[in-house]
């Protein structure tokens, strides 16, 4: 999990938000519009086989298989666009 520094309220609540991550025993990546991974479980580590300090930083289409890469890009976009909870 990463470790931003935090401020009060809104950083108690952020952590919190973390933690259950981190706790939950399926895989979770939090990522930004460009698909970048800004958060990653424990349980994400050993689904994809990097460790977190790796998957931080790294473009969630690199852990896309190569044959759906093209197809997967513009459903990142489009969740950006509107912002409904799904599975992905």
């Amino acid at each position: 999990m990463t470790t931003e520094p935090l401020s009060s309220a809104a950083g108690d609540q952020e952590l919190q938000m973390r933690m259950l991550i981190d706790s939950a025993p399926v895989a979770m990546l939090v990522v930004d519009p460009n698909g970048q991974i800004i958060i990653a479980n424990h349980s994400a580590s050993d689904v994809f086989g990097y460790p977190l300090d790796r998957l931080i930083g790294m473009n969630v289409d690199a852990l896309v298989p190569t044959a759906y890469r093209a197809s997967h890009r513009p459903k990142v976009e489009s969740f950006f666009q509107a912002l409904v909870p799904r599975v992905m």
